[in-house]
């Protein structure tokens, strides 16, 4: 049975940080330089998300997930492809990460990164702090 859960997300917004937190991927936090294939996991470098010559790669990968999380930056919401979520081929979560960095300053930025995760065709959106471990 496949239990791979493949994260996305732009460079910088705590993909591994977030697998670790899981409990899928131990060890060192480091760079992601390739997409990194595990039995629990698919962690993918920010990069396939910032350049669009690599999203065929995202494509490819997708159906060895289960589930896809895409995540994005509370403070730094950066769109993704609209509708990217409707050529992963299997089912999209959004997740807004480190909102433990928000404060009354960052008014609109959470509903900034909601609409943006809904433009990406995403319907379930969390908001947690990977780093907190909420």
């Amino acid at each position: 049975m496949n239990r791979r859960v493949m994260i996305i997300g732009s460079t910088g917004v705590g993909k591994t940080t977030l697998l670790d937190k899981l409990g899928l991927k131990r060890g060192k936090v480091r760079k992601t330089e390739s997409i990194d294939v595990d039995a629990f996991y698919i962690d993918t470098p920010g990069e396939f998300l910032d350049i669009p010559r690599f999203y065929n790669a995202l494509i490819v990968f997708s159906p060895k997930a289960r589930v896809i999380l895409l995540v994005i930056d509370a403070l730094n919401p950066k769109p993704f492809p609209s509708n990217l979520s409707k050529v992963l081929r299997a089912p999209v979560l959004g997740v807004i990460n480190k909102i433990d960095l928000l404060d009354r300053r960052s008014d609109g930025k959470l509903d900034l990164a909601r609409r943006l995760l809904k433009n990406a065709g995403v319907k379930e959106v969390y908001e947690v702090s990977a780093v907190e471990g909420t």
